[in-house]
């Protein structure tokens, strides 16, 4: 989990086989993948085994937060966000304030609300355990990993980039982008060829669990100086939760496997027992990441942030981050499901 406050990192340290299929598998499980590819026209859509301690800090949480999970998991519930919260764009204003036009309840805001949610039940474990894991300022071994994130995430990206960077930067981090795709096609063609092709849900899964890993190349939004996450307010759910949290089900398999985290993780059980545990949040993070209609999920794609990058370069504005449809933003998450469901219907 990358922190503003880190340096630079000096290498990016390859694990071994063994801990590159371990990182696959925790990819794929994790990633929600449609049978269809990002194209132009795609912009216009846009537990069990839980310690008394995690549940106590999870029900505290929940207790607050905006977004929640009804007991079947089907659909998310909004419960306190309003014009009065803070802006998804990391400004720190109220959404009044910064982004008028947008929708209180939008799934912008919602992953906001999410992300917030997630933060406080992280420091609240730190701060009541002797125990922390090893993810702290200078370490970004993760950033370098292959981490698709939903395309609202990614948007969010761009929003804080909009107001918080120059644009010598952003068009420095699109740059950037191309040329990690570049390395990435001769890195790890197999991976590459899954990412840039349409093709069935099934079977990218199947490449990120035999291909995806550690890339030789970081995150291009990671301070080329530095080596510090510039847009850390906003970085992913997988950016928040990868490292300093543990995802847990229950599964026998989990309960007698240890896999290693990365190189500074050895043992996923003994991380279980230094980190809270977050399995209770992946299901309103798929709800916002993809398109539900009551019970009845759509998945959309997913992509690392260098692709994304390329891909909003190529058949969006140019190295801008101008978002031409904002239905992320500017629409009710209820609105936008029924809006996207639609188009889908219609493509079908």
């Amino acid at each position: 989990m990358p922190h503003r406050d880190q340096p630079k990192p000096t290498r990016h340290d390859q694990p071994n086989e063994a801990d590159q299929s371990q990182q696959r598998n925790r990819v794929a499980n994790h990633q929600q993948l449609p049978e269809q590819h990002l194209s132009q026209d795609q912009h216009s859509l846009q537990n069990d085994n839980k310690r008394p301690d995690q549940r106590h800090q999870q029900q505290t949480v929940q207790s607050h937060s905006s977004l929640s999970v009804d007991a079947d998991h089907s659909h998310t519930v909004a419960s306190s966000l309003s014009p009065d919260s803070p802006c998804f764009c990391g400004s720190g204003r109220p959404l009044k304030n910064c982004h008028p036009r947008s929708a209180a309840d939008s799934r912008a805001m919602h992953m906001t609300a999410l992300y917030e949610q997630v933060d406080a039940v992280i420091e609240d474990y730190h701060q009541h355990s002797s125990k922390h894991p090893p993810c702290a300022a200078g370490c970004s071994s993760c950033c370098s990993d292959y981490f698709p994130v939903s395309q609202v995430e990614f948007e969010l990206l761009l929003t804080y980039m909009e107001h918080s960077w120059s644009q010598a930067d952003i068009d420095a981090a699109f740059q950037q982008a191309e040329r990690n795709l570049e390395r990435f096609q001769q890195d790890n063609e197999p991976m590459y060829d899954a990412l840039v092709n349409r093709t069935s849900r099934k079977q990218e899964l199947d490449s990120i669990r035999h291909h995806a890993g550690r890339n030789s190349f970081a995150c291009p939004l990671l301070d080329p100086e530095k080596g510090i996450c510039r847009v850390y307010p906003v970085r992913p759910f997988i950016c928040r939760t990868h490292g300093s949290s543990h995802t847990f089900y229950g599964t026998w398999r989990e309960r007698f496997s240890s896999e290693r985290v990365c190189e500074h993780i050895p043992s996923s059980r003994a991380h279980r027992r230094i980190t809270p545990n977050i399995a209770d949040y992946w299901p309103p993070y798929e709800q916002l990441a993809d398109v539900y209609i009551g019970p009845q999920r759509q998945p959309l794609r997913q992509y690392p942030i260098f692709y994304w990058l390329v891909l909003y370069k190529r058949h969006g504005g140019g190295a801008s981050t101008q978002i031409g449809n904002r239905d992320n933003f500017d629409l009710s998450l209820e609105q936008h499901n029924a809006n996207m469901a639609a188009y889908g219907t219609d493509r079908a």
